[in-house]
């Protein structure tokens, strides 16, 4: 960045001294107001900049400069900039995003000979240069003119360096002399249109699994493989009327985020008679068109209904076997010893690989299935909560029909955790007092390996392969094993969700006799799902963990042929790349392909990007924003836990964060995984970002007795910790004192 000296409001520019401490003949003097460029808004183009001034005007063009926007923060009087005036062989601007299309693999660069300016006002020309990350992790450029390659390289290397030190996409002004390559201004990139975005796209059910920055392995083995085979698989048995081979649902990262694409499988499902289009469109998360044409249902439709309803019960039926044997399979076997079921095996590593990931496959597969039919069976009792709830009867809500679920599989390593505090309470101090593992009683350390050697598979978002694990890390447990002893007793109010459950079924089966049966089922049925999909979340929790482990011995082996540079970016390739690499195969510079997929995915580790993209009149429902820029007033969420709670806000954004919860603290975190259920019993309530009535946090939440809202958009920087909050478990408030 080329030398400069920064004018307060109010003070003499003193042009000459100016000129004399930087040592140059000709300056840029540009506007530096507070409000011109934040992760909010942009205001390019609104403020003063001039270039080429000399030393002996300088105090005339700060003022001028300096008056800005008579809107501006200041009040029209605004801090001003000079630098040494680049004298550059070219210049121009670029975006590490395109701003129109959206395409978030794209750097556009466009440059003209000498002053950038000329590009900025619009009277040249540019020669356009555009950097695309293929699929393939090569970076592929595109560009004509007299640019030479070399810089092309530097500008390009400039942008996207940026864009990873901020975390959100920039707008970059630069220049290049015939040394080089300086940088002007930059900014955060503030609107995006969305027109190359074909259909429409959800993060809906995945952003509560998959919230964080989402890997290539993950992405091409889960996200894009797994997920959509379960929801073509379940579709398809149930309707037997798309015969084509086009999938109904496709899923893929965007912006380093998980979506899925919603509008085929929506068009879809218009077909089934009765089908809510506004119903569906609410539990997907976008936004529904009142005036949206719907499917018209006819006669003829209505007989194939039963037909259809049929196909749905033996589906259900076939899962519902298929999941209790896999379930019966993984509680037969020694944890301790299956975890390395992987490791020391004479088969080799390839082997092992293509076993683990084929096995995952169908884990995972049955697992997304239970999730889709625990889904619909919550919404059938939540239409027979809302009918039982008219006529002046009081309202009953599923959270508390969907509570007392008895001993869930997400929740036995929490509970092993809270056992562990309270035989440990004795030696409270110490505990607290260590820093890591080494500073334990060995006692204690003792009984938190064994907890590790237990419950290792748990992670914080144990579904992204890249995340350590428990057992990785004993410093983890340690952090939640503090948590639990800060607190007087661990939370211990079965009687109370208990009895809450009671009153909510009495209150459901309270109406006429003639629906009390089929009522009854409806809820017995939505509370088994339910049960189901929490044991079959910990079986696919394991698998993860033992791909993960093949893996990274995968990613050793890498490192010592030099074909990777860290064993972790074996992450950053692609199924088909591990599979390939773990036969020793030629499969081009992987370290590269590595490095290039986690640094563009870092581009967008702070930006927040809407729950749901569509090219709409090139825009999409809601502009993505950096983290900061969200109101901190009027929160909202779904309330997922009976209850009310009210304390300071505890913000959980790393591991290390949970250490110092305390049980008066409201828990505000992005997502609620089985990893973060052993602090629940730690805190007096919880906000989530992420998640939905039947999400695994939301369940464990409701087992004990925590008052809960999810799905609280930007609630970790629209909350900071400290704030009193005031959290609703059953209407989905929450308010900031």
């Amino acid at each position: 960045m080329p030398n400069g000296i920064v004018i307060p409001p109010g003070t003499p520019p003193q042009g000459i001294a100016i000129a004399q401490f930087l040592g140059a003949t000709l300056f840029a003097v540009r506007s530096s107001a507070p409000d011109e460029d934040g992760s909010a808004s942009s205001m390019a183009g609104q403020f003063s900049t001039v270039l080429d001034v000399e030393g002996h005007d300088l105090d005339d063009v700060v003022e001028s400069v300096r008056r800005g926007r008579e809107d501006s923060a200041d009040g029209g009087v605004i801090p001003v900039i000079v630098q040494r005036m680049v004298d550059p062989l070219f210049a121009g601007v670029g975006f590490s995003i395109d701003p129109v299309s959206g395409d978030g693999d794209v750097t556009t660069i466009e440059v003209v000979a000498g002053l950038g300016d000329r590009v900025t006002d619009g009277s040249a020309s540019p020669t356009t240069v555009q950097r695309r990350l293929g699929v393939d992790g090569a970076y592929v450029t595109e560009f004509a003119g007299d640019a030479p390659p070399l810089a092309v390289t530097k500008m390009c290397d400039l942008v996207d360096d940026l864009a990873e030190w901020l975390g959100v996409p920039v707008d970059v002004e630069f220049a290049s002399d015939t040394s080089t390559m300086w940088l002007l201004q930059v900014r955060p990139v503030t609107a995006v249109g969305f027109g190359g975005i074909d259909g429409v796209w959800t993060s809906a059910n995945l952003r509560d699994s998959l919230t964080d920055t989402v890997s290539t392995l993950t992405a091409t083995t889960t996200l894009e493989l797994t997920f959509p085979a379960a929801v073509n698989a379940a579709v398809r048995s149930i309707m037997k009327s798309d015969r084509s081979d086009m999938p109904l649902v496709t899923a893929r990262p965007m912006y380093a985020k998980p979506y899925w694409r919603v509008d085929r499988l929506r068009a879809q499902l218009q077909r089934l008679p009765g089908h809510d289009a506004r119903v569906f469109d609410t539990s997907v998360g976008i936004e529904h068109d009142p005036h949206a044409v719907e499917s018209r249902q006819g006669w003829l439709r209505a007989f194939r209904y039963p037909s259809i309803v049929v196909r749905g019960m033996l589906y259900a039926r076939r899962i519902q076997r298929d999941a209790e044997s896999c379930v019966a399979r993984n509680e037969n076997v020694d944890w301790a010893v299956d975890r390395h079921r992987y490791q020391g095996s004479p088969r080799t590593l390839s082997q092992r690989l293509r076993e683990a990931l084929a096995t995952h496959h169908q884990v995972y597969l049955l697992s997304m299935q239970v999730s889709l039919i625990a889904e619909q069976a919550l919404d059938a009792l939540r239409v027979c909560a809302e009918s039982a709830s008219t006529d002046g009867a009081p309202t009953i809500h599923p959270s508390e029909m969907m509570s007392d679920l008895g001993v869930l599989a997400t929740n036995r390593g929490a509970t092993a955790l809270a056992d562990l505090a309270n035989r440990h309470r004795a030696s409270a101090r110490v505990i607290l007092a260590a820093s890591s593992v080494d500073d334990l009683p060995a006692p204690v350390r003792a009984d938190l390996e064994q907890i590790a050697e237990q419950w290792g598979y748990l992670s914080f978002c144990d579904d992204e392969l890249s995340n350590p694990r428990w057992d990785e890390d004993l410093n983890v447990p340690l952090a939640l094993l503090q948590a639990n002893l800060r607190t007087r007793s661990t939370r211990t109010l079965a009687s109370t969700v208990a009895s809450r459950h009671t009153s909510a079924r009495q209150a459901l089966l309270s109406g006429p006799l003639y629906r009390r049966p089929l009522l009854a089922l409806i809820l017995r049925h939505a509370r088994s799902w339910a049960v189901l999909r929490e044991a079959m979340r910990a079986c696919a929790a394991r698998h993860n963990y033992l791909v993960r482990k093949v893996c990274l011995e995968l990613g050793d082996q890498l490192v010592d042929s030099h074909r990777l540079t860290k064993q972790e970016d074996v992450f950053w390739l692609t199924r088909d790349e591990v599979l390939l690499a773990s036969t020793l195969s030629d499969t081009g510079d992987l370290s590269l392909y590595a490095d290039n997929r986690r640094r563009r995915a870092s581009t967008f580790r702070n930006w927040v990007v809407p729950d749901t993209i569509r090219n709409a009149v090139g825009q999409s429902e809601q502009g993505p924003q950096s983290a900061a820029v969200h109101s901190r007033t009027e929160l909202a969420g779904i309330g997922c836990s009976y209850g009310v709670a009210e304390g300071p806000a505890r913000v959980v954004d790393t591991q290390s964060d949970l250490a110092a919860v305390t049980e008066n603290d409201i828990l505000v975190v992005r997502t609620i995984n089985p990893g973060w259920a052993g602090v629940f019993g730690c805190a007096s309530g919880l906000v989530s970002e992420s998640g939905g009535m039947l999400s695994h946090g939301s369940i464990l939440a409701r087992e004990q007795g925590l008052p809960a809202v999810v799905g609280v958009r930007g609630a970790t920087t629209r909350i900071t910790t400290g704030d009193i909050i005031r959290i609703d478990g059953t209407t989905g408030e929450v308010v900031r004192r």
